[in-house]
């Protein structure tokens, strides 16, 4: 009997290792107050069990990094605006599952602990390149799994700092980047590798 209740005992911590292993914190953008429609803005997760995979860039911002804290119970998260400096220039929290807007980010966003994000996507991953200069074609080196980006589906990106629009969408299950600057034409680069000199990009159906 006590031999049975050992083997129960350790398949049920077995089970909460991987469980906890598996557990991924979102931070999902939404259109409208109600966060019932995907959108509007970049969606940030990681995996908590990882050290620093809760320090995240801001995409398409080369200055600011967001630093995620969860609290004990799970209950909220706290998002650091680091500077160049690495200091906070702004908090914000969020409480799970409750749609909340962001002045930060300027969009509404629920926060969520969670594996599977909304579809149809687009999820970035962070790679380390190799030596081509190249930031749309540099060898993907490094997969890093436990922090990553996604937006919606044909989700526009306003990059203020260099004046220019990102538009991100799939055809055929393959991702596609439109970027028009200001006062100039739009180019459109099919993202079959590293762009922006780290991230991957993969379309989510």
């Amino acid at each position: 009997m006590k031999l049975l209740f050992s083997i129960i005992l350790l398949i049920f911590s077995i089970s909460l290792v991987i469980s906890s292993r598996n557990e991924t914190v979102t931070l999902t953008p939404y259109k409208d107050s109600e966060c019932t429609e995907f959108g509007g803005g970049v969606g940030y997760g990681y995996m908590p069990n990882v050290p620093n995979s809760n320090i995240i860039r801001v995409f398409g911002n080369i200055y600011d990094t967001f630093e995620f804290k969860e609290s004990s119970n799970g209950e909220t998260l706290l998002m650091n605006i680091l500077g160049s400096n690495g200091k906070i220039i702004k908090t914000e929290t969020f409480n799970i599952k409750k749609c909340q807007y962001s002045q930060f980010l300027k969009t509404y966003y629920m926060y969520d602990i969670e594996i599977n994000i909304p579809t149809p996507s687009l999820q970035f991953n962070q790679w380390a390149t190799g030596s081509t200069g190249d930031s749309f074609n540099g060898e993907c080196m490094v997969y890093v799994y436990e922090t990553f980006n996604f937006i919606a589906n044909d989700t526009i990106i306003n990059l203020p700092y260099i004046q220019s629009t990102q538009q991100f969408y799939c055809i055929n299950d393959s991702p596609y980047l439109k970027t028009c600057q200001e006062n100039s034409d739009c180019y459109t680069n099919q993202l079959t590798s590293c762009f922006d000199g780290e991230y991957k990009a993969t379309c989510i159906n």
